[in-house]
């Protein structure tokens, strides 16, 4: 990808479609590329190869602001004067309160407290209900990875395991047991 300190190789040879109507959760380990092809997706990164295509149309060379005409919604710039979790809390309204198109949420957890993640999860999972919106949602959050049509595990700047919550989510837990340290450690002191 282009970036303004120059071409990094970030993300390797990936491929998706992302289907109308759908809710899907990009996760993985920090540093994967998860954040990386939401931005693609939204032209706030060029690709240095590939196309991205959206409704049948080619948008790479778009602007944010025209890939925003034309539906596709993500973060905005911080508003001043406010503290960090009202910020997050006023840029995921200003996104869900346009209607239709693909709405891309990073990490939208991050930096709100238990009763406004309640509320964000039954957003969601009404917006989800009523299928107006297409939604990728990039998060680490069991709750929010469980209400996913689709699962996408990118890891290494590449599509790791892609699937349905039943198929990836015991997968994505066990990786996570097994490579806790803590874990292990409470593991050989049981024996």
């Amino acid at each position: 990808v282009s970036t303004p300190e120059g071409t990094q190789d970030i993300l390797k040879h990936v491929s998706i479609v992302i289907p109308d109507h759908k809710l899907m959760v990009f996760t993985g380990p920090n540093g994967g590329g998860k954040t990386t092809l939401a931005k693609v997706i939204m032209g706030l990164v060029q690709p240095t190869e590939g196309r991205v295509i959206y409704n049948g149309q080619d948008v790479t060379d778009l602007s944010i602001t025209e890939r925003a005409r034309l539906g596709i919604s993500y973060r905005f710039q911080q508003p001043p004067r406010f503290k960090g979790g009202e910020v997050k809390r006023i840029e995921i309204a200003t996104i869900l309160a346009r209607s239709g198109g693909l709405k891309i949420f990073d990490e939208p957890e991050a930096g709100i407290d238990l009763w406004s993640f309640a509320r964000l999860t039954e957003t969601f999972e009404q917006i989800h209900r009523e299928q107006k919106d297409t939604m990728i949602i990039i998060s680490h959050q069991e709750r929010i990875i469980r209400m996913a049509d689709e699962i996408v595990v990118v890891a290494g700047g590449e599509i790791a395991r892609r699937g349905t919550t039943e198929e990836v989510l015991p997968m994505i837990l066990a990786d996570t047991l097994g490579g806790c340290p803590v874990l292990g450690r409470k593991e050989k002191a049981q024996k």
